[in-house]
């Protein structure tokens, strides 16, 4: 599990948008195979 660390909360919405963005990725290869 991720260690808790005192970072600002633009970090923390950062690493949220990335990993929404990559699971909107990981959907889209699904469903549209290159």
């Amino acid at each position: 599990t991720p260690a808790r660390l005192s970072v600002p909360d633009s970090v923390r919405v950062h690493h949220i948008d990335l990993s929404v963005e990559l699971q909107a990725l990981v959907y889209f290869l699904k469903h549209y195979p290159l």
